[in-house]
C-alpha cells in the first residue's frame, strides 16, 4: 500500500509542532533561570553588573620614585569604559603625591604599556580612559621631595578615583 505526499503532511506536521512546542518550553526555561541566577531579575532586586566599572589594581608598584599603576578593568559600561580622574598616594593618613585629571591627560604614550593591542588605555582630554577589558601599566612619576619621604618597606595606599566618584585602594609597599 503507497501513501500519498498529502495524506503523510498532517502526521508530521502535528510531530513537528509537538518538537517545536518543547524546544519553545526548554529555551524559555534555560532563559528564564539564566536571567535569575545571573541578574536576580525574577524573585529579588533586578542587577546589572555592567552599570559601574570595575578596576582591579594587582600588580601596582610603588618605587621612591615611581609609581606603576597596573589596572585592568573587569566590568562596566562597554560603551564608555572608565575615565580616571584622579590617582593619589597616602602614607600615615596623608597625601603623599596627587595627580589630577589635567596632569594624567599629559601622560605621554610611552609611560603607558597595554597588555592587549585592542583595547588600549591612554591619556584623553580629562584623565586616563582605561576602556572594558583594557589592562595595561601607567608609570608616574614621583615628584622630587616626595622620592624623599617615600622609605623602602614602607606601607602607602595608592587610590584611582573615576569621574563619576568610585574609587579603588590598595595598600603597597614601597620597593627600593
Amino acid at each position: 500500500m503507497h501513501i500519498s505526499e498529502a495524506q503523510r503532511a498532517p502526521a508530521e506536521t502535528g510531530a513537528q509542532k509537538k518538537q517545536a512546542l518543547g524546544m519553545l518550553v526548554v529555551a524559555v526555561v534555560i532563559t528564564l533561570f539564566t536571567y535569575q541566577v545571573f541578574h536576580h531579575g525574577l524573585w529579588g532586586k533586578l542587577v546589572s553588573y555592567g552599570k559601574k566599572p570595575d578596576l582591579v589594581l594587582t600588580g601596582t608598584a610603588v618605587t621612591p620614585r615611581t609609581l606603576k599603576l597596573a589596572v585592568y578593568n573587569t566590568g562596566g559600561p562597554g560603551t564608555y569604559g572608565e575615565f580616571t580622574t584622579r590617582v593619589t598616594i597616602a602614607a600615615h593618613g596623608r597625601p603623599i603625591d596627587v595627580w589630577t585629571s589635567h596632569q594624567l591627560a599629559l601622560t605621554p604614550a610611552a609611560s603607558i604599556q597595554n597588555y592587549y593591542p585592542f583595547q588600549k588605555i591612554s591619556a584623553g582630554p580629562n584623565g586616563l580612559i582605561v576602556p572594558l577589558a583594557a589592562k595595561g601599566i601607567v608609570s608616574l612619576p614621583l615628584r622630587l621631595h616626595t622620592g624623599e619621604v617615600l622609605r623602602p618597606k614602607e606601607t602607602v595606599t595608592v587610590t584611582v578615583e573615576d569621574v563619576s566618584g568610585l574609587t579603588w585602594t590598595i595598600p603597597e609597599t614601597v620597593r627600593p
